[in-house]
Order: C-alpha cells, then sequence, then structure tokens
C-alpha cells in the first residue's frame, strides 16, 4: 500500500491526481506499507487532529481520539524513517509516530537518494532488530 501523507491541496493538480491514483491502485496490498509525506508537517497534522477531536467530543478528548485523526491513522508507525543530508533530527517530521523509529540518515540528500540507501536502510534496521536496539 502507498500513502501520501500531508496537505496535498497544496500540490499542483497534475501530481495530486498521480498520488491519488497510486493510493486508489494499491490500496488493498497489504503486505507492505511505503508512506510518502509531502505539504507535511507534525504540527499541523497534531493541531488538525486535536481540532477533529474537540469538534466531536467537546468535553473529554483522550489519546485515541486525536490518534484517529492523524494522517497516518490508516498505517502502522514507520519502523524507519530515512533523513536525507546526514541531519540527524526530525524537524518537526512524524514526531507523534517516531518515538521507536531507527532514524537512518545518508550524506545524500533528496533527489540522490537510491535504492541503495534504501537497501541500506533496511540491513540496518534489521541488524538492530536482531540485537534488539530499535
Amino acid at each position: 500500500m502507498v500513502n501520501f501523507i500531508g496537505n496535498l491541496d497544496l500540490l499542483n493538480e497534475k501530481i495530486r491526481f498521480s498520488a491519488e491514483r497510486v493510493m486508489k491502485a494499491t490500496a488493498h496490498n497489504s503486505n507492505a506499507v511505503l508512506s510518502i509525506c509531502l505539504a507535511y508537517t507534525s504540527m499541523d497534522e497534531i493541531m488538525n487532529a486535536v481540532r477533529k477531536s474537540c469538534q466531536e467530543r467537546a468535553n473529554e478528548v483522550c489519546v485515541d481520539d486525536i490518534e484517529k485523526h492523524m494522517c497516518m491513522a490508516m498505517a502502522p508507525d514507520p519502523d524507519i524513517i530515512i533523513r536525507s543530508s546526514g541531519e540527524i533530527r526530525l524537524s518537526n517530521f512524524l514526531l507523534w509516530h517516531s518515538g521507536h523509529s531507527l532514524l537512518y540518515s545518508p550524506n545524500a540528500l533528496w533527489p540522490k537518494i537510491g535504492f541503495r540507501h534504501l537497501l541500506w536502510a533496511i540491513i540496518e534496521f534489521q541488524r538492530k532488530m536482531k540485537h534488539n536496539v530499535c
């Protein structure tokens, strides 16, 4: 399953249409989930989820109420977060969901991230899972 997360209304129509088409075509694939964040910030995601939760249950809002309104509600928390350019900070990215995620930070900039970077991230994740580091 492929999910595009974020405010897709900020994307141009052609890109938004392509993203929606990919999500629809992969909606029933359940072996793996790939979440691609575009026009996304954790602050926006959390604020929108809290706002929607308060509209539903003004008196008493709990964590479950907020989580069901998160952009990532349809996907599990990520196992790996790939942060390009060698940065080792999250920069307002998936803050609610990343508590147990492996942060992989290759020195390559975003356009240069390739299959070998993805493969190395998976190998690192498997190595750390073997030793229960994640």
